[in-house]
């Protein structure tokens, strides 16, 4: 998993050390990026950065029914564990020290998904943010994902077709409003 951040730089003396944490209603793999532009007398050319989700607890699965909160799975399914309604869950990722400079304008954030098990069926997701400077980490604790606020800003991202070809990569929209 990855975020990708754009971003534009109006200030470049100060950097802030910042979390992005993301709840996906359903999901896979991920890769976060962000783009900023600086707008200093040094440069305006766009920055671009990225993250990947590097530790377990990183990332979350919560089965919704239960609360119950898996952090050792070795990927992210999105909407249910099994493929089927009887299992739903909201995934968590928190990417971390991501070096975006204070002042920066984020130009555009996407997070890229890789398929590591295919399925034919589409999805429907929605994505947040969790609403906090610095996230914590997940742990083992019920309700750990649902548990934390949420922005009140959203992105849909309707109609993503089937999950067919293993390591084939998707990319959501851009989630920067998050």
């Amino acid at each position: 998993m990855l975020l990708l951040l754009r971003y534009i730089n109006k200030r470049t003396k100060f950097a802030k050390k910042v979390s992005s944490f993301l709840l996906i209603t359903t999901l896979i793999a991920i890769f976060l990026t962000f783009s900023t532009r600086q707008t200093s007398s040094q440069t305006s050319d766009p920055i671009t950065t990225s993250s990947r989700v590097s530790s377990s607890s990183d990332d979350a699965e919560e089965a919704l029914s239960t609360g119950s909160v898996d952090l050792s799975s070795s990927d992210l399914e999105l909407g249910a564990e099994d493929g089927t309604s009887s299992t739903l869950q909201l995934v968590g990722m928190r990417f971390t020290n991501l070096q975006i400079p204070q002042g920066a304008s984020i130009l555009n954030a996407r997070i890229e998904f890789e398929v590591d098990e295919t399925g034919s069926a589409s999805t429907n997701l929605t994505i947040k943010g969790e609403y906090a400077d610095n996230p914590t980490s997940f742990v083992n604790q019920t309700r750990n994902v649902t548990s934390r606020p949420a922005t009140t800003a959203s992105i849909t991202w309707d109609n993503v077709s089937g999950w067919t070809v293993t390591s084939e990569k998707k990319t959501s929209p851009d989630i920067s409003s998050i």
